[in-house]
């Protein structure tokens, strides 16, 4: 099939009906492509096709997942797009958007406000076990939790947070979330929250010096102690590439290494997803990957 670049409005004006966001040109190829949505650079996808002459294409948000909502769309270039997704479909996720961008609002608000009024963390059972400090993070004491709504109160009993340890988590040099460590090392975002691409600075990056990007806090803590090296939390393996992304486009001379949690499983069906994320993510972006070797096992 010949490539055909089309700039059909009406299939644009669709897709940004359908996903807040469109691309700047369709290409009729029968690839895959990725364009830019709200804040990251390409949660957006589409397949375009040409049959007899008419175009037809499917799009979605990468961000909901294999199961995530996918809309088809054709017509001919001078008419009028025809939807398969109804117009009540694509209001539906509008609104849902909005609702999800309010909730991720007030999340981060609640957010910056437990951090501004939290105390250091002088001692925690977290950072005592990974034989790191506490440094700059916070704790949620039992005050704080007082002076907040009644459900998080309820939140915070439920999953045992009283004491947590707090590590912010920031994207354009806000606060948009916390992840909270309690006593026992289980790990909790808030509720409704949007971290995807945000991140917590151990140091301060430079474009001539190296850069080191993980996932976990006490990973990064441990990295930051040893190399004196910058070093970037994006908090989970998921959130890695839109974080390694970031930090590249900023940085784009600096070499970036990215230290990838070795998550050996004796389950077969399992997969090592610290080092497929970190792989896919240093390949994309031009960094360097570093895998620690546990025990002489092999890692896949």
């Amino acid at each position: 099939m010949d490539m055909d670049i089309h700039s059909d409005r009406a299939l644009l004006d669709s897709i940004q009906a359908a996903l807040g966001g469109s691309p700047d040109k369709l290409i009729f190829d029968g690839k895959f492509h990725r364009f830019k949505l709200d804040t990251s650079r390409d949660a957006g996808w589409y397949v375009g096709h040409l049959n007899n002459g008419v175009p037809t294409l499917i799009c979605g948000d990468w961000r909901t997942g294999p199961e995530g909502p996918r809309f088809k769309f054709g017509g001919h270039s001078e008419s009028a797009n025809v939807a398969v997704a109804s117009d009540q479909d694509r209001k539906r996720q509008q609104l849902e958007r909005q609702q999800r961008a309010t909730q991720a609002n007030r999340a981060a608000k609640l957010a910056t406000g437990i951090w501004e009024v939290a105390p250091r963390a002088a001692e925690h059972p977290y950072p005592d076990r990974k034989q790191i400090a506490p440094g700059n993070l916070r704790q949620l004491t039992p005050a704080v939790i007082q002076r907040q709504a009644p459900w998080f109160q309820s939140w915070c009993a439920h999953h045992d947070l009283h004491g947590a340890l707090l590590i912010p988590m920031y994207r354009h040099k806000r606060i948009v979330d916390l992840q909270l460590i309690n006593a026992a090392g289980n790990k909790l975002f808030l509720p409704k929250g949007d971290h995807t691409g945000a991140f917590m600075v151990l140091g301060k990056p430079s474009p001539d010096q190296p850069l080191i990007i993980a996932t976990g806090f006490a990973t990064c803590a441990s990295l930051r102690e040893c190399t004196g090296s910058a070093v970037v939390c994006a908090f989970s393996d998921g959130n890695l590439e839109p974080v390694v992304a970031a930090f590249r486009n900023t940085y784009p001379g600096t070499p970036i290494t990215i230290a990838a949690d070795n998550d050996l499983h004796s389950d077969p069906a399992k997969i090592n997803s610290g080092v497929r994320y970190s792989t896919f993510a240093a390949r994309k972006h031009n960094c360097s990957l570093a895998v620690p070797h546990l025990d002489g096992l092999k890692w896949v």
